[in-house]
């Protein structure tokens, strides 16, 4: 039996095809966008891509939801209310939403590159084989934030964009553009070329995150925990920042953490040449 739909508060009752039973998994070109903030993002960002809108029956009115179902009654989606249980079977996190969409079109290096000519100020971030998926969407949230162009990983030892990455994110996912390359100290010779600096941080190397001053083109690139950058990645930097700690036992920060703390920097710097 497909799923009843219930007049739902602040949604439209509708009498369209059922949402389909397979899990979006199954579904080729589909994927399942679960929670509030990761749902408006993509609604927002890419209403052309979302296909089908799913609301638990638990779920109860608030200005925040009715704020969500105007966004898909724009993207032209009735929305589906089901049973708490149907959002369960889809990830835990869900905060009784979930929306259907194509995959989010990741860019070649090439194009990406090409879409933000020189001298254009930008911000790209490059993660070198940070394979923690709470760190990778904690960046990806940063980053989205603080205004960075992209990121940019390598295509293996990266974490993948799965549900917990997607969370951590809490939005970013949807927004920031993410490019897979196969070598990435090739693709940061390619970044240089389009008239980016690549800026490598790693604790006590270089200059203090607080008076550093970044390129307007500029790369940020960070290593993984425990392992850093490594001397191929390390080789590509042109200039070397570092956060400062107050001494004492606590004498390092998560990836996450500090990258936050870089791309505010950046954002600072490029407020004060204006």
């Amino acid at each position: 039996m497909p799923p009843s739909r219930p007049k739902a508060p602040g949604a439209r009752a509708t009498r369209g095809r059922p949402f389909p039973q397979q899990s979006p998994a199954a579904q080729a070109g589909r994927e399942a966008i679960l929670g509030h903030n990761q749902v408006k993002a993509a609604l927002m960002a890419r209403p052309g891509d979302c296909l089908d809108l799913m609301v638990s029956s638990a779920r109860r009115p608030s200005p925040s939801l009715a704020e969500l179902l105007a966004l898909a009654a724009a993207a032209g989606l009735e929305p589906l209310v089901v049973p708490p249980e149907r959002l369960d079977r889809l990830g835990q996190r869900h905060q009784g939403l979930a929306l259907l969409a194509r995959p989010k079109r990741e860019p070649q290096l090439a194009e990406f590159l090409a879409s933000r000519p020189s001298p254009a100020p930008a911000l790209i971030l490059v993660l070198g084989n940070v394979e923690d998926p709470h760190n990778f969407g904690a960046l990806m949230r940063s980053a989205a934030a603080f205004g960075a162009q992209g990121l940019v990983v390598p295509r293996d030892r990266s974490a993948p964009l799965s549900p917990a990455a997607r969370s951590a994110a809490a939005g970013g996912a949807e927004i920031l553009p993410l490019v897979r390359v196969v070598n990435l100290k090739r693709a940061l010779g390619e970044m240089k070329k389009a008239g980016f600096w690549v800026v490598a941080a790693e604790a006590g190397q270089g200059q203090g995150a607080g008076g550093f001053d970044y390129p307007p083109r500029s790369v940020l690139l960070l290593g993984s925990e425990g392992k850093g950058l490594g001397p191929a990645l390390s080789s590509e930097a042109d200039l070397w920042v570092h956060v400062d700690l107050e001494p004492g036992p606590v004498d390092s920060l998560n990836v996450s953490n500090a990258g936050a703390i870089l791309m505010h920097g950046y954002r600072m710097a490029l407020a004060g040449r204006r």
